[in-house]
C-alpha cells in the first residue's frame, strides 16, 4: 500500500529544482565515457550526487512524463519506483528506454505531501554516439588483452 501511495504522490509531484545548477545538457558531440560504461546495478547503488560524468547502461520504464523530452524512469528490476530523471535532448522521451546514459548529478523535487525526493539526473546518449562509444571501449579492451598477451609471451 505504501508503494502505491508513494507512486501516486510522485505522479502528481511538481519538479521544483534541477541540481545541475542551470548548466546546459551536453550536445551529442560532447558525450564521452573515458572511464568506460558501468552497469545499471552500479547506478542503483550510487548516491545521485556522485554520478556526474559517469556512463551507465540503462534499462527502465517511464513513470511520469515531465516534458516532451524528459521523464521520470524506474529500473525494470526495481518495483516501478522512479529512481531517475532522463533528459533526451531534442528527442521525445520514450515509454521504455534501453541505452547509454551519462550522469548529470542529482534531481530534486517536492511531492504534494511536501516531502523532498532526490534522484539521479541523467542524459540519454544518442544511438549513433552510443555505438561509437561502445566501439571505442571494445577496441581499448582488445588492445589491453593484446598487450597482456604480448607481455606474457615475452616474459615481462
Amino acid at each position: 500500500m505504501k508503494t502505491i501511495i508513494f507512486v501516486l504522490a510522485l505522479l502528481i509531484a511538481v519538479p521544483v529544482f534541477a541540481a545541475n545548477n542551470g548548466k546546459k545538457h551536453k550536445t551529442k558531440d560532447e558525450f564521452s565515457c573515458p572511464n568506460g560504461v558501468e552497469n545499471i546495478a552500479r547506478l542503483a547503488m550510487m548516491n545521485p550526487y556522485d554520478n556526474e560524468g559517469k556512463c551507465f547502461d540503462y534499462v527502465g520504464a517511464s513513470v511520469q512524463l515531465l516534458a516532451k523530452n524528459k521523464a521520470l524512469y524506474s529500473y525494470f528490476f526495481n518495483d516501478r519506483t522512479p529512481v531517475a530523471l532522463i533528459y533526451f535532448g531534442k528527442e521525445s522521451a520514450p515509454i521504455a528506454y534501453e541505452g547509454l546514459v551519462v550522469g548529470k548529478g542529482a534531481f530534486s523535487y517536492r511531492t504534494v505531501e511536501g516531502s523532498q525526493n532526490i534522484i539521479h539526473s541523467l542524459v540519454a546518449v544518442p544511438k549513433d554516439k552510443s555505438e561509437e562509444i561502445y566501439k571505442q571501449i571494445r577496441i581499448k579492451k582488445e588492445q589491453d588483452i593484446k598487450a597482456r598477451e604480448d607481455a606474457w609471451i615475452n616474459g615481462k
